[in-house]
């Protein structure tokens, strides 16, 4: 069961990364954005219920299922597509660079921070609904903030 979960996992992160990709020059960047970003509320949100007593335990799988299609096709690649277009060629190797750095503190930071945030929030629950809430920011804040790069 967990071999197939698996499978499933990398067969649907990979079908949303090709979605992405022949959408992103279409529709366009921003609305990937904040369309991936509310998808990552949707899948937090599922996480969280399944968190709940008396809730099927196999919520939370979907919910990651949910979480694998949505930054697949939102933020995974795009955070790379936007910092690639937004930095002049003269610094885009010291820009990259930055942006790399950047993510991976971020991410770094957000293992580091699971177990310590659980137990302040009261378990998994409340982690899964901040993370829900900061996606929701991201959200609203790329639907006013963030512009246009495509056929820049």
């Amino acid at each position: 069961e967990q071999f197939a979960l698996s499978i499933t996992m990398g067969l649907v992160k990979c079908m949303f990364v090709a979605i992405s990709a022949s959408l992103v020059d279409t529709l366009g960047r921003k609305p990937l954005l904040v369309v991936g970003s509310l998808a990552l509320v949707a899948s937090f949100a599922t996480m969280a219920v399944g968190e709940l007593p008396r809730v099927p335990g196999a919520l939370v799988a979907v919910g990651v299922m949910i979480f694998m299609a949505s930054f697949s096709m939102g933020l995974g690649p795009l955070c790379w597509v936007y910092a690639s277009e937004l930095f002049p060629s003269t610094i885009r190797g010291r820009g990259m660079s930055l942006a790399v750095v950047l993510n991976r503190v971020t991410a770094t930071g957000i293992s580091f921070t699971f177990v310590p945030l659980c137990n302040i929030l009261g378990g998994q629950f409340g982690y899964f609904v901040l993370l829900a809430a900061i996606s929701a920011v991201v959200a609203v804040i790329a639907s006013f903030l963030a512009f246009e790069t495509k056929g820049l």
